[in-house]
């Protein structure tokens, strides 16, 4: 009786439909869906969702409680993404196609009347759509409600609630492009969980789901959870297919989905290689803030000598720094040299000629020579995984450790780099200034300078060139060359300084005229000689008579020999190390020497008596 009970059971489940089956939609129990943010993996995405399980359990109240995971795809390596965000800060997606992505793709997933959906990043806009398109399609709205994290978005849909920390980097970025923009704005942060003086200055620092929200305010999240779960009501009947009736596959959706298909695994390969790139570029760029810090560091406390002085020159600061720098190393020639490879081969010895019946050789005990040791190869240097972001992410890239057999040390690879101008201690007449130098060809070199950097990448010859633009005054400028893998050069520094500001101009005075006090006067003879006072880090004058330079000099006066009866005109410019100049105003001076009287008529001749 038994078996036959068993078989019939088993009979009847067998004709009901399996969608029947897969259609259950339960007034007992909660369903979590989590969207990540973009950049997440799959395996990611699950990560984070197991994280939020094992923070809320498995039940509320009397009933069961499930999280599921609404995966949010990346497309084209995260470009496709960041113009979809653009779109959804102004409530205006691009497209729906990933929000029916996941609708389809939780519609199986969800088997409970009572959702909660939780976003985190760019995922908040989703659950904002996922909620307005199920409300929109029959799911009654005391039965759903929103819950986000770290949310670019101007709003929560249904009145939900939200955590944002005031120290999320990229919220806080977000906030200020769309305020630049006069784009809605991200909600006001209402947490504050702390991070680190590192993790402040990442794009990403103080974002991720699991390493900072589920992490520093666990409590806060699980308990705003839970006062949404507790407002859920499971009312209204189920529809004949499942909790919600998905969205149709429209010819449009095919299309995108065909395009994402062939796109994003040729994006991620790009980026792949990229990210190479951007990992030389990072590393490069660190060592040579650093290089360039330590170097200013030196440089104030030179110019620190000068005091409360109101007014010292760039060429004076340039000069003083220069004492105080340290003269850079020799620079390393082009080659890359790698240690720790094969050692030397043993040399060849002279073949002996056969003698008949040797002696047997007396080994030597006390001494023994080992056999040259088996050549070791060293294995090629692994990169490490970089992540490239530019959209609203989750987590980041994940890290990843690879481990090197002992008896394989990794190779110590010599990244050359030489600058062939400027020299140290340079001064220029202008704020634009052309670094140069050599390196491997391929091989991309940083320069750090106060807060800016910039970076070029050597010729086939290997020289390099690149244009900084330089305040007024000395600047630290440290110099670091990389390889693909990320290997440094040493850090190269340039003590760079920039002098556009002109000496005062000079006052001249024609010496002949001091009596009269004033810039125009005359006189009754036409050697003048003109003076003026030394002018501070002025190296020499032009003197200009009539409009025209009439001689230049180091010294501070000068004679002219002027036409009479006219008016000549001078004036004086002061001219520094890299060429600024200050012209004075003109003095002037006019010649009038009188005729002479006519000589008296000679007397008449004397008359003869």
């Amino acid at each position: 009786m038994r078996y036959g009970v068993t078989l019939l059971t088993l009979g009847i489940i067998a004709l009901v439909p399996f969608s029947a089956l897969a259609a259950q939609c339960s007034s007992q129990g909660f369903t979590v869906i989590f969207v990540n943010g973009v950049l997440n993996e799959v395996e990611k995405a699950t990560a984070n969702s197991r994280d939020l399980q094992d923070a809320l359990g498995f039940s509320f109240g009397s009933e069961q409680l499930v999280v599921k995971v609404g995966h949010n795809q990346s497309h084209i390596a995260g470009l496709g993404d960041f113009a979809q965000s653009v779109g959804q800060i102004f409530d205006n997606p691009i497209s729906y196609y990933d929000r029916d992505t996941i609708l389809r793709q939780i519609h199986s997933e969800v088997t409970t009347r009572k959702v909660l959906l939780v976003g985190h990043s760019q995922g908040t806009f989703y659950t904002n759509e996922l909620y307005s398109y199920l409300v929109e399609h029959g799911v009654p709205r005391e039965s759903i409600a929103v819950y986000n994290l770290a949310t670019p978005a101007n709003r929560v849909a249904g009145g939900g609630a939200y955590l944002t920390s005031g120290n999320d980097q990229l919220v806080l970025r977000v906030r200020q492009y769309a305020a630049a923009a006069s784009a809605p704005e991200p909600l006001q942060s209402n947490i504050l969980i702390p991070i680190s003086a590192e993790e402040s200055t990442k794009l990403f620092g103080g974002h991720s789901f699991s390493g900072a929200y589920l992490t520093g305010a666990a409590a806060r999240i699980v308990r705003d959870i839970e006062q949404a779960l507790s407002e859920l009501k499971a009312s209204g009947a189920s529809d004949s297919d499942g909790c919600f009736i998905p969205p149709p596959t429209t010819v449009s959706y095919k299309v995108q989905k065909v395009g994402f298909a062939a796109l994003d695994p040729l994006a991620k390969t790009s980026v792949s290689v990229a990210a190479v790139t951007g990992k030389a570029v990072v590393t490069a760029t660190q060592k040579a803030s650093a290089a360039a810090a330590a170097l200013a560091k030196t440089i104030g406390n030179a110019l620190s000598s000068f005091g409360g002085k109101t007014k010292v020159s760039a060429s004076t600061q340039g000069a003083a720094a220069a004492s105080a720098v340290p003269q850079n190393p020799i620079p390393a020639p082009r080659a890359v040299v790698v240690v720790n490879s094969a050692p030397p081969p043993t040399p060849a010895v002279a073949p002996v000629p056969p003698v008949q019946n040797p002696p047997l050789p007396t080994p030597i005990e006390p001494h023994p020579i080992p056999p040259p040791p088996d050549p070791v190869t060293a294995p090629a240097p692994i990169p490490a995984p970089f992540s490239i972001a530019p959209g609203f992410g989750g987590d980041g890239g994940a890290s990843a450790a690879s481990a090197v057999e002992e008896s394989q040390p990794a190779p110590v690879v010599v990244v050359p780099l030489a600058v062939t101008s400027p020299d140290d201690s340079a001064l220029f007449g202008t704020s634009s200034v052309t670094v140069t130098g050599t390196t491997t060809s391929g091989f991309l070199v940083a320069l750090a300078y106060g807060a800016d950097t910039a970076s070029t990448t050597a010729d086939t010859n290997g020289d390099w060139s690149a244009i900084l633009s330089l305040p007024e005054g000395v600047t630290a400028v440290g110099i670091v060359a990389s390889d693909a893998d990320g290997n440094t050069s040493d850090a190269l520094t340039r003590s760079i300084t920039v002098d556009t500001t002109p000496p005062d101009a000079p006052a001249p005075v024609i010496d002949e005229c001091s009596a009269f006090g004033s810039a125009y006067c005359e006189i009754v003879t036409t050697i003048v000689n003109v003076s003026w006072s030394s002018v501070a880090d002025a190296i020499y004058y032009a003197l200009t008579k009539n409009a025209a330079v009439s001689a230049t000099t180091t010294a501070t006066t000068l004679q002219f020999i002027i036409d009479t009866n006219a008016t000549t005109t001078f004036s004086v410019a002061a001219y520094d190390l890299v060429g600024n100049g200050a012209t004075s105003a003109d003095v002037s001076v006019h010649v009038n020497i009188p005729a002479l009287p006519p000589p008296p008529f000679p007397p008449p001749p004397m008359m003869m008596l």
